[in-house]
């Protein structure tokens, strides 16, 4: 082999060397980049199930939200109260004052209490002793009750709402309470008092005037209020539920309840017809003259 050939193939030697060592550069280039594309198309796939887990969530968010607004209910903080009268004077030019408004005092440390912790404080408390407007023309009016109950409760450590019912083609509203206790959800309270001029006329037993039913004397009420329906009230402690179904079947209970008594021949059978009447129904609340239109709930 000549000298010339030797260098020649000392050239093509180092020229393949070069180029095997390129191709295996590369070649360990490559690898690591489609691992990466690899799991990026992983990632991809795993963003794409999740943005659609998202539009799922989003879409049943927005579902129940519907839902929420469809109750008519709408939630506020306190501060956001409007000027809610707690008196009523029609008979005179009366100047209203601050002290005249309703005036929410809520407690930072109070907490959402069970519905038996609930039912302990409205037994306790006496808001629903006082009379709604001493006269037919002035006196406490719904405003005051609510306001009462609202700020026992928070001095008693349990946290509590104003409700104010707007109803349908009527320019005044109702005032109530809402609770969110933690084991029965939101709980309505009424614990308006009885008026004192127009006090309901019990159903008497016509023969001897000696028993009654429909009245307890108690005013402290669980309140049904739902968009669409007259509000409905059943004294607390009552064997039934919070739903507006419940109420309607208190209402049938009821109109049994006086057919039985109307029907009743003895007094052995009227007196445990009025046990059963005022331990099981309470007093015979008649349902609001106006239609719910919308909730306002201010915590």
């Amino acid at each position: 082999m000549s000298k010339k050939t030797k260098v020649v193939f000392v050239i093509l030697i180092v020229l393949f060397i070069g180029i095997a060592t390129a191709f295996l550069d590369q070649q360990l280039t490559i690898v690591p980049l489609r691992a990466r594309i690899a799991a990026l198309e992983n990632d991809i796939t795993l963003y794409q199930e999740q943005i659609t887990d998202y539009r799922e969530e989003i879409l049943d968010l927005e579902n129940e939200l519907q839902r929420y607004r469809d109750t008519g209910i709408r939630v506020y903080d306190s501060r956001d109260l409007p000027r809610i009268l707690k008196y009523a004077d029609y008979s005179s030019s009366r100047v209203w004052t601050d002290s005249d408004y309703v005036g929410l005092v809520n407690d930072a440390d109070a907490v959402n209490p069970t519905f038996n912790q609930l039912m302990s404080f409205l037994e306790q408390d006496d808001t629903d002793t006082y009379y709604y407007r001493e006269a037919i023309l002035s006196g406490r009016i719904c405003g005051w009750f609510a306001e009462r109950v609202h700020n026992n409760a928070e001095q008693a450590g349990i946290k509590a709402a104003f409700v104010s019912v707007n109803f349908i083609d009527q320019w005044d509203g109702h005032a109530l309470n809402v609770f969110n206790t933690v084991d029965m959800g939101l709980v309505f309270v009424d614990c308006t008092g009885e008026e004192f001029e127009l006090k309901p006329i019990p159903l008497f037993d016509p023969w001897t005037i000696t028993y009654a039913i429909g009245d307890v004397g108690s005013h402290d009420t669980i309140a049904y209020v739902e968009k669409g329906r007259p509000i409905g009230w059943i004294n607390i402690n009552m064997p039934y539920g919070l739903e507006y179904s419940e109420y309607e079947r208190w209402q049938s209970d009821v109109n049994a309840m006086k057919r039985r008594f109307n029907g009743a021949d003895s007094d052995a059978e009227l007196r445990h017809i009025v046990w059963e009447s005022d331990n099981t129904l309470g007093s015979f609340f008649e349902p609001s003259d106006g239609t719910v239109e919308s909730i306002e709930i201010y915590w």
